[in-house]
């Protein structure tokens, strides 16, 4: 454990930190509204990526198409990507998903999207409001109530699980259980991303909202104990210089 706190009072301050948060894009992004478009549009050239760099590995390794084969447009800052006749559609898991911003400008753009958040504000925010439209569309399959450190993934269901920014609430046993959980969830053809902020080295304790930034080699080890490989790394760029880096990873069962 990374803080002075039991567990159960991590959780339940870390709880009371977000019950505190606007349910809005601002407060989801703790105040830093000009990160979001430089954050998705490089989270959409990583994850076009990530798919063509599975789809290549399982073409070489088996030389069939992966059930999660797309046809990813040529433009990097493209959106998304079109499906293959007779490919069904991805499913994505958005962890700490917040009212879904990742899943409203990221997600929903490639796959049928489950959602995973503590806070019954910002599910209910997502679900009245801020992705009404993507619910109708059937864009949005629902959501989970529930914290990560309590959440087991329904097997063999998602082809992407995405964790942005919220990895740091969970303390590093509850870390380790989490990604094994994940590894079952995923289809067999599956990718997890992580995007996180990461410190030169070490953790950086905040105790106001119950997280630590772990160092990228932390993080790393923490992919190795629960048996995940890297396929492909990448760093964020365009945000500003005082804020800690953030870093991508797509990770397999290894």
């Amino acid at each position: 454990m990374e803080s002075i706190k039991k567990p159960e009072e991590w959780y339940s301050d870390a709880d009371a930190y977000w019950t505190s948060v606007a349910a809005n894009e601002n407060g989801m992004l703790g105040g830093l509204l000009l990160v979001h478009e430089p954050d998705i549009r490089a989270s959409k050239n990583f994850l076009n990526q990530v798919l063509k760099t599975v789809n290549s590995s399982y073409h070489e390794n088996e030389g069939k198409l992966p059930t999660i084969d797309k046809t990813i447009a040529t433009d990097p800052n493209s959106s998304g990507c079109s499906e293959k006749p007779g490919q069904r559609e991805l499913v994505a898991l958005d962890c700490g998903a917040g009212i879904g911003r990742v899943t409203k400008f990221l997600l929903s753009e490639y796959a049928i999207v489950d959602m995973v958040e503590q806070s019954a504000k910002f599910v209910q925010a997502a679900e009245t409001e801020y992705l009404l439209d993507l619910i109708k569309k059937q864009r949005v399959s629902g959501c989970y109530v529930c914290g990560l450190q309590d959440f087991v993934p329904t097997a063999g269901r998602y082809d992407i699980i995405w964790c942005q920014w919220v990895l740091g609430h969970l303390t590093t046993p509850d870390l380790v259980s989490f990604f094994k959980n994940c590894v079952r969830g995923l289809t067999p053809n599956g990718v997890i991303v992580v995007k996180e902020n990461v410190c030169v080295a070490g953790i950086v304790v905040d105790e106001v909202d119950s997280s630590v930034t772990r160092s990228s080699q932390i993080l790393q080890d923490v992919f190795s104990q629960a048996g995940l490989k890297i396929i492909l790394k990448r760093m964020q760029y365009g945000f500003p210089p005082n804020l800690f880096k953030v870093w991508m990873w797509a990770l397999v069962p290894s």
